[in-house]
């Protein structure tokens, strides 16, 4: 089948499999017959997925989005029926003409709408995967996984490595993959032992995150040994500080609708833009015992962070400050 829709939060895995399509494109006619769109060039896509490869080998088109067909279509009203978006009608017309030495991909990073026609119409036609990362409270599915790609390049862990691995990369696919390249070069006739993995893998895992949390509950002494953790192992200051916008942005709206009355964890994921709704459980945990007035005062702190380190600030100087007043708010949630 010549069509895919491929979707998760792996940005690695996802990648990944679309590489694999990508290898089928001869080299010596790639510039013509591997091609890439954004979400507005669906159109001009959709032309190019109907044209035969030139030369030898396969054509891949390949149509990248961050939320590819979210938007919610209208019931049909029930004495007229309502006539497919452009859009759809296209796919409906493309979709089964493709040849089979075509190859159309289309990838997101969040859920498309199951509701959407178009996305109907994807569901018939095309190979559909989804690629989402493994939450970082799985530990055991974590384990499983650095085990797995170990045995595929023939590494061997003692559990003890294994368990490090785990700690310090968490979910991070890319850096897994990465690291264990580097240790299969590593010379051991005996599986690795926890001592020399540790001195060949730094530990990077979720520091950000961490940091996150440890402002979540006020603890400002651990934020700021957390922040010190992440400048030495010279983690970008502005990386830490979309982090930490990320998080409590979605802390918010994880509160707000909470005080509203929403209680569905679908309907929560998908008001928040959470890729997996079970990790909703562990976010309403989080947040349990704050009020939403304290996560929002949160958010002009953060900003002006973000301002500041664009500026030139020293985040030696300005981080410390801004953790300080970003526990200060959250400092009641202790005192429950």
């Amino acid at each position: 089948m010549p069509v895919y829709l491929y979707w998760g939060e792996d940005r690695f895995l996802v990648v990944q499999q679309v590489q694999q399509l990508r290898r089928r494109v001869e080299t010596a006619w790639q510039a013509f017959n591997d091609q890439r769109f954004s979400e507005d060039q669906i159109q001009n896509a959709l032309n190019e997925s109907l044209t035969p490869p030139f030369g030898s080998g396969d054509r891949v088109i390949w149509i990248e989005s961050q939320r590819l067909f979210q938007q919610k279509e209208e019931e049909p009203d029930k004495k007229s029926k309502k006539e497919l978006d452009p859009l759809t009608q296209e796919l409906a017309r493309t979709l089964p003409l493709i040849p089979v030495t075509n190859h159309l991909i289309f990838t997101a990073a969040l859920k498309p709408n199951g509701k959407h026609p178009a996305v109907k119409l994807l569901q018939k036609h095309a190979q559909v995967q989804e690629f989402a990362l493994i939450p970082a409270w799985k530990e055991d599915e974590l384990i499983r996984r650095v085990q797995t790609l170990a045995r595929a390049q023939d590494l061997k862990l003692s559990p003890e490595a294994v368990q490090y691995l785990v700690e310090a990369l968490g979910n991070d696919t890319a850096r897994l993959h990465n690291e264990l390249a580097k240790l299969a070069l590593y010379p051991s006739p005996v599986p690795l032992r926890g001592e020399e993995v540790r001195q060949l893998v730094v530990s990077s895992a979720q520091t950000s995150f961490q940091l996150a949390e440890a402002i979540l509950q006020g603890k400002t002494a651990l934020a700021l040994t957390v922040l010190g953790q992440l400048f030495r192992q010279n983690e970008p200051a502005l990386k830490v500080c979309a982090v930490l916008t990320t998080q409590f942005r979605v802390w918010v709206w994880v509160k707000l609708l909470i005080e509203r009355g929403t209680d569905d964890p679908v309907q929560i994921a998908e008001e928040a833009q959470i890729g997996n709704p079970k990790r909703v459980y562990f976010l309403k945990k989080q947040v349990q015992g704050l009020k939403s007035s304290q996560l929002l005062a949160c958010l002009p702190v953060l900003l002006a962070l973000e301002e500041s380190l664009k500026q030139g600030q020293d985040p030696q100087h300005r981080f410390p400050q801004t953790l300080a007043q970003l526990c200060a708010c959250c400092a009641s949630a202790e005192v429950r």
